[in-house]
């Protein structure tokens, strides 16, 4: 056994080392086990020469990839190549080695594929732009139903393959791209046309998807190799999703802006119409009624909607907004009411009234928010035609007036305070002349307060003690003696200036403390 082992061919020889190239594929190592002996070894692809080649040029084993030692106390380095080697790091270097190799190749062979696919797209990118925009204009309703040119959308989509087949051979430049000018051409004209953001962003997923589908048919037909073709698919999947995400992140923010922009524009051309009909310097009704998209031959009922605070935010605008289709709904309209901005938190609007008839005040008072007590509501009275559509903002605009100063009704009727319209210009004015009329009454106290609600009863039951007993739920000596006691405090009967009282009275309704005295006249 010895003389075998002593007849081994030493490791370090640069003969031995010249023999096992020769071979190429076995080298002889003794192994230890239950007895010695020698064995051949494959050394294809198993990594046991080093990569440092010595000065002859012949490279010289590793060491380092063979066992430490045959057993205790062999240190001997002369021996080191006749230990038995460690079979799992053999197989490690091996699978290492199998892996390097392969991404070698394939990233030659990826090289090769992509410049080749890159030339099929190109050949094909006039034909590729004509079928994304078929794909568009049957899945996109806005495209399909021909408010977007065709010859536009495909100009747009060319310009986007065009930028995406840049980024196909130079992906470091996708932190650099941009929308293409006839892309963005196309978010703002959608913009303009109202069409929902999601729908543009949905033609983009749409054709990334398809682009998607294009590169893979063209992959197999380029190579049978099919990790080449995974990889390469999973290159353009992400470099497509990618450039996908960062066009819609910038065409978002390009819709909201122009929607933002011809949303003011829309506005101010809307209302400059609105005057123009108002003040009866409108020629032409029906192109006034084609860029408003009301008519103005129908019924209407004006009203005004508005966040009476001294602040108001975007979201106290939205709340104001949203009370117009409130009122819509209650008014029976089955067509879309006339809304136009008129502040950060005023709304004018006219509701198209299937009929004539009032709006349900105590309907309105109920459905309206809790959460938002600042909001006020004029409604102004039913108009047909043109006339009925000046006439009934007219209305509501006096009604506004009033309820700017009343603090003690959320909706303000034209009808209920009509005779309040001339007061309310001149409040100082008007707290005289209640004073004047009502004296000793127009004091804002307890007592004061019940003599007034049993004389405004009495006023409008037609000075009739008897209805005001049932209206008030009291004894009719009760109602004699609230009398008396007015007419005491008056100076004089009911029934001198009862119309006086009725109009003092019911600004003091209305008007509350911006009306009263402080001190007894």
């Amino acid at each position: 056994m010895s003389g075998m082992y002593n007849q081994a061919p030493h490791c370090s020889s640069p003969e031995s080392n010249r023999t096992s190239e020769r071979s190429g594929v076995f080298m002889l190592v003794p192994f230890f086990g239950t007895g010695c002996g020698w064995c051949l070894v494959p050394v294809i692809h198993i990594g046991l020469w080093s990569t440092r080649p010595r000065e002859t040029g012949v490279h010289q084993l590793d060491v380092h990839n063979v066992a430490r030692a045959s057993g205790p106390g062999d240190r001997n380095p002369s021996r080191v190549c006749t230990e038995r080697p460690n079979a799992a790091h053999i197989g490690r270097r091996l699978r290492l080695h199998d892996v390097r190799a392969r991404l070698s190749v394939m990233a030659t062979t990826a090289s090769t594929i992509r410049i080749g696919l890159v030339e099929k797209l190109s050949a094909r990118l006039s034909a590729i732009a004509d079928e994304l925009t078929e794909l568009l204009s049957h899945t996109i309703p806005v495209v399909e139903q021909d408010h977007i040119d065709r010859d536009w959308l495909r100009v747009s989509n060319r310009a986007n393959l065009e930028v995406v087949l840049h980024l196909v051979t130079n992906p470091a430049d996708l932190d650099l791209a941009e929308p293409p000018v006839g892309a963005l051409s196309i978010v703002h004209r959608l913009a303009r046309l109202g069409v929902p953001l999601h729908e543009i962003l949905r033609g983009y997923h749409l054709t990334e998807s398809r682009w998607v589908q294009i590169c893979v048919e063209l992959l197999a037909d380029l190579t049978d190799d099919v990790d080449v073709v995974v990889t390469e698919m999973v290159a353009m999947s992400t470099l497509a999703h990618t450039y996908t995400d960062r066009m819609c992140q910038r065409i978002a923010v390009e819709y909201e802006t122009e929607r933002e922009r011809y949303r003011r524009q829309e506005e101010f051309v809307r209302l400059d119409r609105v005057m123009a009909v108002l003040d009866g310097t409108t020629v032409d009704l029906s192109a006034a009624e084609a860029l408003l998209g009301y008519r103005l031959t129908r019924h209407h009922c004006a009203v005004i909607v508005w966040v009476d605070g001294p602040e108001n935010t975007v979201d106290d605008f939205v709340r104001a907004r949203d009370v117009v289709g409130v009122l819509a709904d209650l008014a029976g309209c089955t067509s879309r009411p006339l809304v136009i901005p008129r502040g950060p938190a005023t709304i004018w609007a006219w509701l198209p009234a299937p009929r004539i008839g009032h709006l349900d005040v105590q309907a309105v008072e109920k459905s309206l928010s809790a959460e938002l007590p600042q909001l006020r509501v004029a409604i102004g009275g039913d108009g047909v035609g043109l006339d009925g559509f000046i006439a009934s903002h007219r209305q509501a605009v006096d009604a506004h007036a009033v309820g700017s100063v009343a603090d003690v009704s959320t909706v303000v009727p034209y009808q209920d305070v009509a005779s309040l319209v001339f007061l309310c210009s001149d409040l100082a004015r008007a707290r005289r002349w209640i004073a004047e009329t009502l004296g000793p009454l127009a004091i804002d106290g307890e007592r004061e307060r019940e003599l007034r609600r049993t004389l405004d009863v009495y006023c409008s039951t037609n000075r009739s003690a008897t209805a005001t007993s049932r209206m008030l739920n009291c004894h009719k000596n009760t109602i004699l003696y609230r009398l008396r006691t007015i007419e005491r405090l008056l100076a004089r009967p009911i029934d001198d200036g009862h119309l006086d009282l009725a109009l003092a009275l019911l600004a003091c309704r209305w008007f509350g403390t911006a009306v009263f005295s402080t001190t007894n006249r």
